[in-house]
């Protein structure tokens, strides 16, 4: 699947504009959240205001991320993001989450399972990495891309 056969899925008036893709879809750019994030904030580790700091570098990657497209308006892809339930970083993943999918097309490649509404990182259901999808809409896309 590419970036055409991927605008059946996204809604432009909707609230919210989330994707989760089993896989990558051709010709689209993914930012690797947990490498950038990583190498942003690796010196920055034993300070106090790390999640202040976090939160800005996390804008930033995801600022940067973000392409314009005719087709399915702005988005950004993301992948290896389960840096953001890292607990010293204090992200609250549904609101990260919910905010970029209201601003622009977010597609988060699927690296893990999502069940009942609750988005888990892993094959197995972990409370301690999951986050509650109810009050976002989103679709999922298991299709062979």
């Amino acid at each position: 699947m590419d970036i055409k056969g991927l605008s059946q899925f996204v809604d432009r008036h909707a609230r919210h504009k989330l994707l989760f893709v089993q896989g990558e879809i051709d010709n689209i750019s993914y930012m690797d959240i947990g490498k950038e994030l990583s190498q942003r904030i690796s010196d920055k580790l034993d300070r106090r205001n790390l999640p202040m700091i976090t939160d800005d570098a996390l804008n930033a990657i995801i600022e940067k991320g973000t392409v314009a497209d005719d087709t399915i308006g702005s988005y950004v892809a993301i992948r290896n993001w389960g840096i953001l339930f890292e607990p010293s970083l204090m992200i609250n993943v549904h609101d990260k989450f919910e905010q970029c999918s209201r601003e622009q097309v977010l597609i988060v490649n699927l690296e893990g399972v999502i069940d009942n509404n609750k988005l888990y990182l892993g094959h197995e259901p972990n409370t301690q990495c999951s986050i509650t999808l109810r009050d976002i809409s989103y679709r999922t896309i298991y299709d062979n891309i």
